[in-house]
C-alpha cells in the first residue's frame, strides 16, 4: 500500500482460502485512487478451473460515476458452478464482457464468448448443446432503465436471435432437427415474431412452423402480474406424444383453436382440439383405431372428450367424458359396438358393452364395465412358439438407442426392466369388469371342438387380477384318431393376460378301465394328459383307449396309429379337413360320425339367432333328422327334433350349475 500526495495505491494484493472440499480461491487486485479518479489497473480471481481477469476506469464522484470496464472469464470446467446453477454442469467456456456507465444512469454492456462440450446431464438437452456454442449479448439503457437488448446464439443444432427495443423485440429462432426430441419427426422447427412491452403488459405475436404439418400462431397480451389474454391457433402432429406412450402410437394431426384468459395456468385454457386423419395403434394388443373423429373441448380446468373410432377388426368405439387437466381425475366411458378383438393365432371375437374410467389416473383409478362377447373362436394352436417354452427376459448388451426403441415398441423387456417392474409393487389401477357370453364361445384345435357359455368377472388391481366365474361347457367333443369322446367338463378362465386358461375333461370306459382325457393350461400352449382308474401309465392308458389292448400286444400298424394320435395331442396334426370345410361353409359345427349300425352320418349345425341353435343329421342309410334348441332362459331350454320317417320329439329341460 503506497500513499503519494493525494494518490492511494494498492498493488498486487493477494488473498486465498480453502475450506473442506471447496477449491482454493486466490484474488489479485491492483488499483490507484487519486482525487475523484479510481483506476483498477488489473484484478484477478482464480479457483483452479476458473480464472477471471479485468480492468476498470472510474471518474467523477463515486455517487454518479463515469465508468469503463472489461472482464475476461476462462472456465476450463464448469462443474464447480453446478451447485450455484442447480444443474450438473459440463464442458468449458470463455466469456469477454465490456461496457460503459455514464452519469450514473446510462449504460451499454456487451458480452461474447463460446462454450464446448456443454451439458447438464440430460440426454435430450445435451444433444441440443453438442459441438461449439457461440453467443453474443448486448444491452443498453437510459436513466437507469433497460431500453434495447440483443442476443445471438449459434451452434450446430440451435440458432436464435433477439433484437430491438423492449417495446418491439424481434424473435427469430431455429431448431435444426426436431427428431432429436421427437424421433418420428425429422426436420427443422422455426419460430419468428415479435414480443413488445406496452404499458404494464407484453404484446405477443409469434408464429411457429415445424415438421409433420406443425403450424401455430400465438397472439395476445400478458400482463406483468401474469394474467393473460392469448389465442393459440394452428395444427400439431399427434405423433409428438409417441415418445411418452411407446410402444403405443398416434398418427395424424390435431387442429387447435385455444384461448388463455386469466392466470398462466391450465385452469385458464379453453377452446377445442379436433383430430384430423388420426390413428391410434396398440401393437401388443393388435388393435388399431382409425379414423378417430370428434372433438375435445377445454374449459374450467378440464377436457370434455367426445371421440369415435373404427376398429381394425370391425366394429366401433365411442369415448365420452371428462378429464381434469391438472388433477387427471377421469370420468370417461367407452362404448363398444361389436368391436373386434383378434389374435390371428389364438382368438377372434367381437365385444358389445361399456367400460368406464373413474378416479385419478395413476392414483386409485377404477376401470369398470359390463361387456358381452359375441360369437367367439378360440383356436388351440397346433404347436407352441418354441419347444423350449417361453423366452425368458434377456439383457441386451450394447444395444443402441434405435434398437432399444424397437424392443420397447415390441413390448420386449430386459431382465433389469422386469426386476424393476416386479419391485415396483402393486398397481394403483383397480378392475371391476364383467364379461358375459350367453353362448357361441367355441374352442377348437388338437381334436377339441367345444362350445361354452357363462359369465366372468375380473376384479382386483391390474398387477394381480382376481377372476370370478368363467365360461362353462355347453356341448363338445374330443377326437383322437378314429375315437370320439363326448366332453363331460369344460371351463375357460382369464388371469392377468389375454391368454385364456382352458380345462376340458372327457371320461370313458375301456376294458373295465375308466379313462379321463384332460386338456389343461393356457390356450396358447395347453397340455394334454391321461389318467385312469385303476391307475396305469399314460402310454398304457392310451393303448387301452384306442385299441382295447395292452401296449405290448399292439401290432406295428397299431403302434404307428398310436404315434399319430400322440402327435395330434402334442399339437402337430394341423387343423384338419373338417375344420376347413366348416369355416368355408360358414357353419358353427360340422362333424362326421359313425351310426349304431356301422354306417356314416354327417352333422351340420348353425346358430340361427343368439338363442336358437339348429343342426341337421344325414346318415348314409338315407335317414335325415333336424334338431332345434331354443334357450328360453339361461336355465330353461326347449329341444325338438323331426326325421324323414315321421318321428318327432319335443322336451323342455331345466339345467343349472352349482
Amino acid at each position: 500500500l503506497t500513499v503519494a500526495g493525494s494518490a492511494l495505491r494498492l498493488s498486487d494484493a493477494r488473498f486465498g482460502q480453502a475450506v473442506g472440499n471447496t477449491p482454493s480461491v486466490t484474488t489479485r487486485f491492483d488499483w490507484v485512487q487519486a482525487s475523484e479518479r479510481l483506476t483498477v489497473q488489473s484484478f484477478g480471481l482464480a479457483t483452479g478451473s476458473i480464472d477471471a481477469t479485468g480492468s476498470a476506469l472510474i471518474t467523477q464522484t463515486l455517487s454518479a460515476p463515469d465508468a469503463q470496464f472489461a472482464l475476461s472469464l476462462v472456465a476450463d470446467s464448469l462443474a464447480p458452478l453446478s451447485g450455484l446453477a442447480g444443474q450438473n454442469l459440463q464442458g468449458r467456456a470463455t466469456i469477454d464482457v465490456s461496457g460503459t456507465y455514464q452519469d450514473g444512469s446510462d449504460f451499454d454492456v456487451n458480452a461474447r464468448g463460446q462454450g464446448s462440450g456443454l451439458g447438464i446431464g440430460n440426454a435430450t438437452v445435451d444433444q441440443l448443446l453438442a459441438g461449439v456454442t457461440r453467443f453474443e449479448v448486448g444491452a443498453s439503457g437510459q436513466d437507469g432503465a433497460l431500453a434495447e437488448v440483443s442476443a445471438d446464439v449459434q451452434n450446430p443444432e440451435i440458432s436464435a436471435r433477439v433484437s430491438g427495443p423492449l417495446s418491439n423485440l424481434a424473435i427469430d429462432a431455429r431448431l435444426a432437427n426436431v427428431g432429436l426430441i421427437a424421433p418420428d419427426f425429422q426436420g427443422a422447427l422455426v419460430v419468428d415474431g415479435t414480443v413488445g412491452q406496452q404499458g404494464d403488459a407484453y404484446v405477443v405475436d409469434v408464429d411457429l412452423d415445424g415438421p409433420g404439418g406443425t403450424t401455430l400462431a400465438v397472439d395476445g397480451r400478458v400482463a406483468n402480474g401474469g394474467s393473460a389474454n392469448l389465442s393459440i391457433n394452428g395444427a400439431a402432429p399427434l405423433g409428438l406424444a409417441n415418445v411418452f406412450i411407446a410402444p403405443r402410437r398416434l398418427n395424424g394431426r390435431a387442429e387447435l383453436d385455444l384461448q388463455i384468459a386469466g392466470p398462466l395456468a391450465l385452469s385458464s385454457l379453453s377452446g377445442t382440439i379436433t383430430p384430423q386423419g388420426a390413428e391410434f395403434s396398440a401393437p401388443t394388443l393388435g388393435i388399431i383405431l382409425t379414423p378417430i373423429t370428434g372433438q375435445i373441448g377445454l374449459g374450467g380446468g378440464a377436457a370434455q372428450i367426445n371421440l369415435a373410432a373404427q376398429g381394425n377388426h370391425g366394429g366401433s368405439v365411442d369415448v365420452a367424458g371428462r378429464l381434469g387437466l391438472t388433477t387427471l381425475d377421469a370420468a370417461i366411458t367407452a362404448t363398444l359396438n361389436r368391436f373386434g378383438v383378434r389374435d390371428p393365432d389364438l382368438y377372434n371375437t367381437s365385444v358389445d358393452g361399456t367400460v368406464s374410467l373413474n378416479g385419478p389416473i395413476g392414483r386409485n383409478l377404477l376401470v369398470s364395465g359390463d361387456l358381452r362377447l359375441n360369437e367367439t373362436e378360440i383356436q388351440v394352436p397346433s404347436s407352441g412358439v418354441s419347444a423350449l417354452g417361453e423366452i425368458p427376459p434377456m439383457d441386451h448388451l450394447g444395444a443402441t438407442r434405435p434398437v432399444m426403441r424397437t424392443l420397447d415398441r415390441a413390448g420386449i423387456a430386459s431382465a433389469q426392466d422386469t426386476a424393476v417392474e416386479i419391485a415396483s409393487g402393486p398397481s394403483s389401477t383397480r378392475l371391476d369388469l364383467t364379461l358375459t357370453a350367453p353362448g357361441q364361445v367355441f374352442v377348437r384345435g388338437r381334436g377339441l371342438d367345444a362350445e361354452l357359455a357363462g359369465e366372468l368377472r375380473l376384479t382386483g388391481p391390474t398387477s394381480d387380477i382376481i377372476p370370478q366365474g368363467g365360461f362353462e361347457l355347453v356341448r363338445g367333443r374330443l377326437d383322437i384318431l378314429n375315437q370320439r369322446f363326448t366332453l363331460d367338463e369344460g371351463r375357460i378362465q382369464m388371469s392377468g393376460s389375454f391368454d385364456p386358461v382352458l380345462r376340458f375333461v372327457a371320461e370313458t370306459d375301456a376294458n373295465d378301465i375308466t379313462v379321463m382325457v384332460i386338456l389343461d393350461g393356457p390356450a396358447s400352449s395347453p397340455e394334454i394328459s391321461f389318467s385312469s382308474s385303476p391307475e396305469l401309465p399314460e402310454d398304457e392308458v392310451l393303448a387301452q383307449l384306442l385299441f382295447g389292448r395292452n401296449l405290448s400286444n399292439l401290432s406295428a400298424l397299431q403302434a404307428l396309429e398310436l404315434a399319430n394320435a400322440v402327435a395330434t395331442l402334442a399339437g402337430r396334426g394341423g387343423i384338419g379337413l373338417l375344420s376347413r370345410l366348416r369355416d368355408g361353409f360358414g357353419l358353427d359345427d360340422l362333424d362326421v360320425t359313425q351310426t349304431d349300425d356301422g354306417g356314416t352320418a354327417v352333422r351340420a349345425g348353425k346358430y340361427i339367432s343368439d338363442n336358437i341353435y339348429s343342426d341337421v343329421v344325414v346318415e348314409s342309410g338315407g335317414r335325415a333328422e333336424i334338431n332345434l334348441n331354443l334357450d328360453v332362459t339361461s336355465d330353461i331350454t326347449a329341444r325338438g327334433s323331426v326325421d324323414n320317417s315321421g318321428n318327432s320329439s319335443l322336451g323342455v329341460f331345466f339345467e343349472r350349475d352349482y
